[in-house]
Formats: structure tokens, C-alpha cells, sequence
């Protein structure tokens, strides 16, 4: 299988993948496509982590190269985009999931209320699935 991103430094798949998400703000940015809705320019640029603008800028560019994001003209101002996950990048949601969880079970600083903590817990699978449909609605409105 042919790799557009044919950068990494190990043929282990684990050394792989990080090579392409491992960094400090990768996962962040499909975080805030995955689960808030976040998918212009501006709008990941506010997250509480306090991502740099010419960061966010190569990690977009790094994810649409990698085929795990792509980008539409805003509806609305064609000079902006609309960033969005792709199939390849939709399928890095169980693994966000399993993060969440892991943070939890390991006491790490979490801001996420308890009781969704605990419907992610008890109902995974539908709240993969209730993700993807999210997403499904708002690409029937947005892509072309």
C-alpha cells in the first residue's frame, strides 16, 4: 500500500503513525474536528490549548497531505476554508475514544464532565456511531 506521507523513520506501524499524529497538536486539531465542531480556520485557532496560527497552519497542511483532512471554500467567504475529516481520518476516532478513557482510568487532568466519561464508558460503540453521524449531517450541508 503506497504512503503519501513516506517520512518515517522505522518500518514499525507504531513509529509510523506517530510520525504522522504523535506530535504535540496533530490529535488536537482532529480532536476539534471529531467531537466539537470545529472546522474553520479560526474557530481551532481558539481552542483552550492555545495552538500558534503558522502551527496550525503546517499541521492542516501536514493532515490534507496525508489525506486524514481535507478543505472546502467556506459557502459564505470563498477566501476561507472549511477543514473536515476524510474517511482515513474518521477512522482515527475509536482510537481518540480509547485515549479519552485511558486519560481517565490514569487520573490524568480532565476537564470532561464525569457522567460523559461514563456514557463513553458504557455505550462506545453508540458513541462512535453518534460521532459519525455528526459528521455524516454536517457534510450533507457543507461539501458539494
Amino acid at each position: 500500500m503506497a504512503n503519501n506521507c513516506d517520512t518515517g523513520r522505522s518500518g514499525c506501524p507504531v513509529a509510523s503513525a506517530l510520525d504522522l499524529v504523535g506530535d504535540r497538536w496533530t490529535l488536537l486539531v482532529i480532536r476539534d474536528l471529531m467531537l466539537f465542531g470545529r472546522h474553520e480556520f479560526r474557530q481551532i485557532l481558539q481552542s483552550e490549548e492555545g495552538i500558534a496560527s503558522n502551527i496550525l497552519s503546517d499541521r492542516l497542511k501536514k493532515l490534507i497531505a496525508a489525506e486524514l483532512v481535507a478543505a472546502t471554500s467556506h459557502p459564505t467567504n470563498k477566501t476561507k476554508k472549511l477543514n473536515y475529516l476524510t474517511p482515513k481520518g474518521k477512522s482515527l476516532i475509536p482510537i481518540v475514544i480509547e485515549m479519552i478513557l485511558w486519560g481517565d482510568d490514569h487520573g490524568l487532568h480532565s476537564q470532561a464532565p464525569k457522567e460523559s466519561i461514563r456514557f463513553i464508558r458504557e455505550h462506545r460503540e453508540a458513541f462512535v456511531q453518534k460521532i459519525m453521524q455528526d459528521l455524516d449531517a454536517w457534510e450533507k450541508i457543507h461539501l458539494p
